[in-house]
């Protein structure tokens, strides 16, 4: 993060927390594999008026970055959460979860939320909410603790939308609300309904329609929230969990890479931070700062008004003070072939790059620079002394849906 003159950094912090008099609603939505050029403010191809009008509205984080793959950026982004519960909040959980269930303990109202309706795999139809993977199939949806098939047929991003709005109509308007709404949209497989084609029918790539639905999605919470008087207090952060997967179709031009890689395509997110509570002087900017997913759970309970007793030492830092005080862009991301994405595939497997000025990793600067690659393998081994090791259980047979009913769920 750049350092900053003190006193501006004071005054902008007094000023922001002045109008923050109250535990804010929090609304936390999460795209599934969403690439960094597959958002209207990225690409003008896309029709996604509204998250267009909440990230130019709000503050557009142009340096953000996530995990590769989903699992890790979800633990990440929801470690601690029992924090927000001790604050008061009423926290409920709506569509994909992909942070393990094999036990009772794991699913989502044991591990702190009040309520969910949603899937606990990783991918899965979206009409039929079926999925097979090594060998089992069977369908994956839950009301609460319950195993459901009711809404076989029902897309599953208007679904999620529909019950996270129940959510808010039903939610006390006495207590602040935490709201995590984990799409399915954009994952494969590519389904989408009819309606959602005519946009893009001059345009080959179903993917995009999927983009249309789920704005329609977030603008139906977001004027949820409005009719319910909370809109107002209410903080949102829209994230993706890694970078587009360029296999199914997603596009994140003019980075390098897709998702599983470690690339800034895979990692350099979409993410906007929206709410009134940054000030209307804040509003309609992007940051070049410095920011990481891991960072939206100390954000998030400090503005909640908790603590962060018993959960450091933490990986993240609290931004708000940076979201809300917005410095001049230092660079600009140059312009590519929009097929142009490299592979770097061969047998080298060590790359230096400066990011700030070569955004899209084309200048490999470690053979000219090598103290600086010196510095951070040194770094990257102080942190592996702490690491846990990757555990990759074999599949356990008592996982399978024909045991439990036809549906995936807990067996141990």
């Amino acid at each position: 993060m750049a350092h900053r003159p003190f006193i501006t950094y004071f005054i902008v912090y007094l000023t922001i927390h002045k109008i923050s008099t109250k535990q804010p609603h929090i609304l936390l939505i999460v795209a599934d594999d969403y690439g960094f050029h597959d958002i209207g403010y990225h690409n003008r191809d896309f029709q996604t008026p509204n998250l267009d009008k909440l990230a130019l509205g709000g503050v557009r984080l142009e340096n953000y970055y996530v995990q590769p793959i989903c699992t890790p950026t979800r633990s990440q982004l929801l470690s601690g959460r029992y924090q927000l519960k001790e604050a008061g909040y009423s926290t409920h959980a709506v569509g994909k979860w992909h942070l393990g269930f094999y036990k009772d303990d794991y699913i989502p109202t044991n591990r702190g939320f009040d309520s969910f309706f949603g899937f606990l795999t990783g991918g899965e139809t979206y009409y039929t909410h079926y999925l097979c993977y090594d060998n089992k199939c069977g369908t994956d949806m839950r009301d609460m603790t319950h195993p459901t098939d009711a809404y076989n047929g029902t897309y599953s991003t208007t679904l999620f939308a529909e019950k996270a709005i129940d959510v808010i109509n039903n939610h006390d308007e006495d207590k602040p609300l935490f709201l995590y709404v984990p799409f399915q949209a954009v994952h494969a497989p590519m389904e989408v309904p009819e309606k959602y084609m005519e946009p893009y029918r001059h345009i080959n790539d179903k993917f995009r329609r999927m983009v249309a639905c789920m704005d329609e999605a977030v603008g139906n919470i977001t004027e949820a929230m409005t009719k319910r008087g909370f809109w107002d207090d209410t903080v949102l952060v829209f994230t993706t969990d890694n970078g587009g997967e360029i296999a199914a179709g997603g596009n994140n031009y003019p980075l390098r890479g897709w998702k599983h890689s470690l690339w800034d395509g895979g990692m350099h997110a979409v993410g906007f931070v929206h709410s009134k509570l940054i000030g209307s002087q804040m509003t309609g900017s992007a940051t070049m700062e410095l920011m990481h997913v891991t960072d939206w759970f100390p954000t998030l309970v400090k503005l909640a008004k908790g603590n962060l007793n018993g959960t450091k030492p933490l990986d993240g830092f609290d931004q708000w003070a940076t979201i809300s005080w917005i410095p001049p862009p230092e660079y600009g991301l140059p312009v590519r072939d929009a097929h142009e994405q490299t592979t770097g595939l061969n047998a080298k497997n060590l790359w230096l790059f400066n990011i700030m000025k070569d955004p899209t990793e084309q200048h490999d600067m470690s053979e000219t620079e090598p103290g600086i690659v010196t510095k951070m393998l040194d770094k990257l081994r102080d942190y592996q002394k702490s690491a846990v090791p990757c555990v990759y259980p074999k599949p356990d047979p008592r996982s399978d849906p024909a045991k439990l009913g036809g549906f995936w769920g807990p067996w141990e």
